[in-house]
């Protein structure tokens, strides 16, 4: 009759296993009633109540129990058959159905469970089923029909038969304390895997108690029922599974979100949940709180606490993501697809294995390259990108994955780039070289001298596709890469082609030197040859890069024999304004682009003969650009004044513009001015009223007779 302490009250409950009684006490009783924390105690015997309902195959209150008392998910997924849970399943790997029959029989003497073939063991004993029945020995000489036995009287009165009672007796045949209670190999190893948590599970039959709801189970006839714990199968398997995943898994998922920044890199729990205190977080979410719990954490052990926080924060990602992933694979094989492309933990070894044997090579490519595991997925997309039978993964054959993958790497990763690109360039150039060129904005932050020496070896055709590229588009001014491109122009040009190819690349070539002005001329002009004719041209460019005005005349007057283009070179000069003098090297310091012509028309170098034609051209069309006294010291004086008559008349225009254009000048600003002086006036003579009640809008003080002035509504 003596009073029991709550502690052993709550103890005699849970062991009895009835636990919503335990969980209606505790809720009762105040905290320093009991020597442990009555949150803990209690979250530990919901967590055994939901234990209890799943295995009264209740699965959506269980995983809902389990959700809301925030269980540690190994615990939760512990309960689980190895195709979900993996290694920590307290089931083991292979069942009692797969094992070989002499382990079978082994297994069978040992436990006491009898054969297929009837022969069985009963503590240690064999017995054979069948010669029971036919009322044969049972290997002690004493036959095995109950009606052979003698029934005998004991001490004590009771009538008891004489086999039992040899049975009882006799020590070969008592059982063990391990038999008598779980009954099983199974069993066993059920129980040592459950751990603290193997007492709630009774194993064989046992006693009902109708006052606790999460451990009612009879049948019809009101009688206990066999609920030995058996690993889930077939349709049960997969109920439980969805629900594992939808009432658990998700929002254990969602808690654990807060926990990476959006590169996906984990951030010390601290600093998440102690923004206030450890304390106040830790009564939030016990299952977040345990992030900051560690063994040891005041002993010297434990050299880097953020470190140790950091990894056991990483464990519980990679259970909770990887047990989904196999949920998934399970129940709704549909959802591994998306699960695999957001940043997850999951195992990838798992991953790997389970997407390989379904076949979902498409999922298992996005898998590593979340995971940044990007080699093992290029090599998985050229193997199937090369592969002649594109049955397996249709998705990813040919070379359009590969480089859309690899457009998706960033400069850090130009090795593998590089490794990987060169098949798809050789199938599809055109298409490959979207790799170096596309407009993805990782192509940019390549590593410009690696790219253009890996397609100079690949190809030149492709150097100079890239080389384009970068100068035209994206504006890269650096000298070696216009140099190196002119070099690659050459290099195309003195290959074997056909003439219209040949005519396209020189187009191309000559275009370049005229645009850019970034090259090292002298290094181009260099490797120009100097004897071949269709180069005349390019070397005249390249001639005036440098300022050499009067060296570019010369090809196009005496080597080209193109008075069109001499012309059409001495404009573009003179529209770009550059200094008008020819460089000391030609032994000009004044004369314009304009004269230069001139003299090499009508004074040439030998043995070239006068060009009296297109120099009295020059001089009709833009005589008013060279000085006259210059310009009429090269006329020759067997010329006639008629045939430079167009040329005086063009000087005669071209002063008379001049002195009209100033005369217009003068006349606009004496107007200019007139204008002045007349809007200064009316400014002056304009009338203002100014009365006792007008305030400054500046200062809002009356002005009185404070001196004031007035500005105009125009200031200039």
């Amino acid at each position: 009759m003596g009073a029991t302490d709550y502690e052993t009250q709550i103890n005699n409950l849970v062991e009895a296993e009835q636990l919503d009684e335990a969980i209606r006490l505790i809720e009762t009783l105040e905290s320093v009633l009991l020597k442990e924390s009555k949150e803990e105690k209690l979250r530990e015997v919901q967590m055994l109540k939901a234990q209890k309902l799943f295995e009264r195959r209740k699965y959506e209150q269980s995983m809902a129990l389990f959700a809301t008392v925030s269980a540690p998910p190994e615990r939760v997924v512990k309960l689980f058959p190895r195709v979900i849970a993996g290694d920590i399943s307290i089931w083991p790997e292979v069942e009692e159905d797969d094992q070989p029959e002499g382990d079978a029989k082994a297994i069978a003497k040992d436990e006491g469970i009898a054969s297929e073939d009837g022969t069985g063991v009963i503590g240690g004993v064999e017995v054979d089923e069948t010669s029971k029945a036919n009322g044969e020995s049972t290997g002690n000489g004493e036959p095995s029909d109950p009606k052979a036995m003698d029934i005998k009287t004991d001490s004590s009165g009771d009538a008891t038969p004489e086999k039992a009672k040899s049975r009882s007796t006799t020590p070969e045949l008592k059982r063990s304390p391990t038999t008598e209670t779980y009954g099983s190999m199974r069993n066993i190893a059920f129980s040592r895997k459950y751990g603290e948590t193997a007492s709630i599970f009774s194993f064989g039959t046992r006693r009902v108690d109708e006052n606790d709801s999460a451990s009612l189970l009879a049948n019809k006839d009101n009688q206990p029922v066999d609920d030995t714990p058996r690993p889930l199968e077939g349709e049960e398997l997969k109920k439980a599974t969805q629900e594992l995943a939808r009432s658990y898994l998700n929002d254990v998922r969602r808690k654990l979100t807060k926990y990476f920044d959006s590169e996906g890199n984990p951030v010390d729990p601290l600093l998440i949940l102690a923004s206030g205190s450890a304390h106040e977080a830790s009564r939030k979410d016990p299952l977040e709180a345990s992030f900051l719990t560690l063994d040891g954490v005041s002993s010297p052990e434990v050299e880097d606490p953020v470190k140790e926080r950091i990894e056991k924060l990483m464990e519980t990602c990679k259970l909770v993501d990887t047990t989904l992933f196999r949920a998934y694979m399970l129940i709704r094989p549909a959802l591994v697809g998306p699960l695999v492309r957001i940043q997850n933990q999951c195992d990838p070894d798992v991953v790997s294995e389970k997407l390989r044997e379904q076949g979902k090579f498409d999922d298992l490519v996005d898998f590593l390259e979340r995971k940044k595991l990007h080699r093992d997925a290029l090599e998985l997309l050229r193997f199937f990108g090369q592969a002649e039978d594109d049955s397996k993964a249709p998705n990813l054959h040919g070379p359009q994955r590969t480089i859309t993958y690899l457009e998706r790497l960033k400069a850090e990763h130009i090795d593998l780039i590089f490794e990987f690109a060169t098949w798809p360039l050789k199938v599809e150039p055109k298409l490959g070289m979207e790799i170096f060129v596309g407009d993805t904005g990782n192509s940019e932050s390549l590593p410009r001298p690696k790219v253009l020496d890996y397609l100079e070896q690949q190809d030149q055709g492709l150097a100079i596709q890239y080389l384009e590229h970068i100068i035209t588009e994206l504006k890269d001014m650096t000298p070696e890469f216009h140099t190196r491109l002119a070099g690659l122009y050459l290099a195309v040009l003195s290959q074997d082609h056909t003439q219209a190819v040949k005519d396209t690349w020189h187009a191309r070539f000559l275009k370049f030197l005229e645009t850019s002005d970034q090259y090292r001329a002298e290094k181009v002009l260099g490797s120009l040859p100097r004897d071949v004719p269709e180069y005349y041209e390019c070397r005249a460019v390249v001639l005036s890069k440098m300022g050499r005005h009067k060296a570019a005349l010369e090809i196009y007057v005496f080597k080209l024999n193109d008075h069109a283009k001499a012309e059409e070179y001495c404009m573009r000069v003179h529209r770009s304004r550059p200094s008008p003098t020819a460089t000391a090297m030609d032994s000009v310091t004044t004369e314009t682009v304009y004269h230069i012509l001139l003299s090499l028309y009508l004074r040439p170098p030998s043995p070239h003969d006068q060009q009296l034609g297109p120099a009295l051209t020059i001089l009709s069309r833009h005589g008013a650009r060279l000085e006259a006294s210059d310009a009429l010291k090269l006329i020759p004086g067997n010329v006639k004044v008629k045939d430079l008559e167009s040329y005086f008349e063009s000087r005669i225009r071209a002063a008379n513009a001049t002195v009209t254009e100033n005369r217009i000048i003068a006349a606009l600003r004496k107007s200019h001015i007139v204008d002045v002086q007349e809007r200064l006036l009316d400014a002056r003579n304009s009338p203002v009223v100014v009365s006792e009640e007008n305030v400054c809008p500046v200062c809002h003080k009356r002005l009185g007779l404070s001196v004031i002035w007035r500005l105009p509504t125009y200031v200039h």
